[in-house]
Parts: structure tokens; sequence; C-alpha cells
């Protein structure tokens, strides 16, 4: 994956999935895999959760964690 982050500004990660399904299941693969990609471990090593104020996340072992925003819609 080619990340090229702009100095100063936050950086904002988009990925889709066609996939037809259980949503939520799909979104925590897909969250597994995009966190895996960002956070350079394996998608099996990395966890969706949420922070204590709630919001979701996705988490490494190492302690290191990302925030999240999902959104499920049909047809996209």
């Amino acid at each position: 994956m080619n990340q090229l982050p702009v100095p100063g500004r936050d950086t904002v990660y988009v990925w889709t999935d066609r996939t037809a399904g259980d949503q939520r299941e799909l979104a925590r693969r897909l969250l597994r895999r995009a966190g895996g990609a960002l956070l350079g471990r394996p998608g099996a090593e990395i966890g969706v959760g949420r922070a204590p104020g709630g919001r979701p996340e996705v988490y490494a072992a190492d302690g290191r964690a990302l925030p999240v925003s999902v959104s499920h819609a049909d047809g996209v």
C-alpha cells in the first residue's frame, strides 16, 4: 500500500468492500485488514473494539491503536 501523508494535515484512508453477507462481520474483517496495513502487522494480530470513550478503534497487541469510523450501506 502506498501512503503519502501530507505534513501538518490529518490523513484519511477509505476502504470499501462489495461482498454480500453479514455487514458487521464484513466490516470487522475489512477493519482488521486496513488496521494491519496501517499498523504494519498481520491482520490476525489486529483487534477491533471500542476506546474507553466508546469510539470504535483498531488496535495491535503492542498497544498501538487507531480511531476508525464505520458506515454500513447497501449498494455502495
